[in-house]
């Protein structure tokens, strides 16, 4: 059963076509729950569709303004804007701190924190679910993880006093269940030397335990080259899902999908993950399908 669909340009024509296509897809899956249809409709460069919806400013313009409510303002338009279109997940706001490519509202942990807490409660005043990216924090990476992994080599104690800060105030603020985390490809090797975040048990223990965070980790996407050059898919599903995330995001082919499909699926057969384990993952997806209802 699907679960959800990412939009990307290339499913998108007008505002009318996109929101028959989601409806057509929620009727083919016949589905007593609804569907996520999610974008990536951050502002600036990563902004979809711009020939029918205006994009917002990068999230660097936003924070230079130095006025939080900015934030606020532009994250409740986006939000009705996406909403007109069928969607109801934007894979937004980002949370890094210092990323050098204009997605991040400044290179201070304390004014990024301000900033998306701001978006994450425009976000929630329209009625759209809305995604933290990309945890632990990415603006200390020098590789793109479309290409390959980037190992960040800072403290936990630093991490905690800057990366982790944009985080931990909006899952203290924010109902967890009306918005997702994602988790990056990133290696930390204070936390896991080993394995990347998305795939690393250290790194989804500090966002459950530490952070105290009870709501939907979703991964990067697995097709990145710095998971996928080094394993395969089926390997990097199980491993996912044995990690701690709830949802396993692949976002192009579909013999990668249904790889990551049958990983997960071998795993719990072989019993390495318990049905158990698959069921927390169930109740909190569903938990956050349910409020679309309401």
């Amino acid at each position: 059963h699907y679960g959800g669909v990412i939009f990307f340009d290339r499913n998108l024509e007008s505002v009318a076509q996109t929101k028959k296509f989601a409806n057509d897809i929620e009727a083919a899956a016949n589905q007593k729950v609804p569907m996520f249809f999610a974008i990536d409709e951050e502002g600036g460069i990563v902004s979809r569709m711009r020939h029918e919806i205006t994009p917002p400013p990068s999230q660097e313009e936003i924070g230079y303004g130095g006025n939080p409510a900015d934030a606020f303002t532009y994250a409740k338009l986006t939000a009705q804007n996406l909403k007109d279109i069928g969607v109801n997940l934007n894979f937004a706001p980002v949370a890094d701190v210092g990323t050098q490519d204009t997605r991040s509202f400044s290179y201070d942990a304390k004014i990024v924190a301000d900033f998306v807490s701001s978006a994450a409660k425009g976000y929630e005043d329209a009625g759209l679910f809305y995604c933290l990216k990309h945890f632990p924090g990415i603006g200390r990476g020098t590789v793109d993880s479309h290409r390959d992994v980037s190992t960040i080599d800072a403290s936990k104690d630093i991490l905690a006093a800057t990366d982790l800060l944009p985080f931990k105030k909006v899952i203290a603020e924010q109902d967890n269940s009306k918005f997702m985390i994602m988790v990056s490809h990133l290696k930390y090797s204070a936390l896991d030397a080993e394995n990347s975040a998305s795939l690393s048990p250290a790194v989804m223990k500090i966002l459950r335990e530490d952070l105290g965070f009870n709501g939907v980790i979703i991964t990067d996407d697995l097709e990145m080259g710095a998971v996928a050059n080094h394993r395969t898919f089926r390997e990097v599903g199980a491993a996912a899902i044995k990690a701690g995330a709830d949802i396993a995001l692949v976002c192009h082919e579909y013999p990668h999908e249904t790889d990551i499909y049958l990983g997960i699926l071998d795993a719990v057969e072989r019993g390495e993950i318990s049905e158990n384990r698959i069921d927390e993952s169930v109740r909190r997806i569903l938990k956050m399908k349910l409020a679309l209802k309401n």
